[in-house]
């Protein structure tokens, strides 16, 4: 028979232990970040300098988020051409100094992780993070935006155009929306070049104007999950189910990146 005792103190005490602990890491790497990262020298709110929660304000709280562009273009006019915006980034405002930094080859610069994020996986190649995965994931499909396959394809895109015309004459004593309408021209037609077929968006515009509404909604939540970059790898992995629940535009992003995998599998079987 053995005696087990419980130590209610101690517990406290281990628990205060990682407290503290977890607060003079914190203050270390804010220390750090200011005075002794490779970008310490390079001007800016020291703020932005500690925390990315610098960013985060403007981008999701300051008079309703997606303001922190705006202030950008503030610290320059403040700090000059080069600008420390948060711990690991600077902004160049200055034409000239572009030509130093793009134009030198070779020129490897490997994507930063946060970017990719938004998508939730690093599997495709504007996601992926490495310099030399994303030129071999490229190199795969640039003769597909070649000048001659844009030539070739031409009549795609006369086609849905006239097909636009027509619809719009139709309606002429109507007000329809020109959103939804360029929307679901630009949407199909790229998607008819890409996959030789067409979802005929302009004759369903309930549909186009979801998938509008699906790819607004990821474009403009691009900064809110690269400051919380495991949100949306973590969606991916949560029950379709169990998503719509928690989130109704989260599902709905998941939806719209199904739909080519579904045509391009029912192709390869045919």
């Amino acid at each position: 028979m053995s005696l087990h005792i419980i130590h209610g103190d101690g517990s406290l005490s281990t628990l205060r232990l990682v407290a503290l602990g977890a607060v003079l890491f914190y203050i270390g790497r804010i220390i750090y970040r200011v005075w002794f990262h490779p970008l310490a020298r390079f001007p800016g709110p020291c703020l932005a300098a500690a925390t990315s929660l610098y960013e985060a304000y403007y981008e999701v709280l300051h008079k309703g988020g997606a303001q922190f562009a705006p202030k950008i273009r503030e610290l320059h006019a403040k700090y000059g051409p080069i600008v420390r915006i948060n711990p690991s980034e600077i902004s160049v405002n200055d034409a000239a100094f572009h030509d130093k930094l793009y134009a030198p080859q070779p020129a490897i610069r490997d994507r930063h992780p946060n970017f990719s994020a938004f998508l939730g996986t690093t599997k495709g190649s504007f996601s992926s993070p490495d310099h030399f995965l994303h030129k071999s994931r490229r190199t795969a499909y640039s003769q597909f935006f070649s000048s001659i396959n844009v030539i070739a394809s031409e009549t795609v895109a006369t086609k849905k155009v006239n097909h636009l015309c027509h619809i719009l004459s139709s309606k002429r004593d109507q007000k329809p929306n020109f959103r939804t309408y360029f929307a679901a021209i630009a949407f199909d037609t790229f998607y008819t070049w890409a996959f030789a077929d067409s979802l005929d968006l302009l004759d369903n515009l309930s549909f186009a104007e979801n998938i509008n509404e699906t790819v607004e909604l990821l474009v403009t939540s691009a900064p809110i999950y690269r400051l919380l970059p495991s949100a949306m790898s973590l969606a991916r992995k949560t029950p379709t189910i169990v998503l719509r629940h928690l989130s109704r535009h989260v599902a709905r992003v998941f939806d719209l990146s199904k739909v080519s995998p579904k045509l391009t599998q029912s192709r390869l079987c045919l």
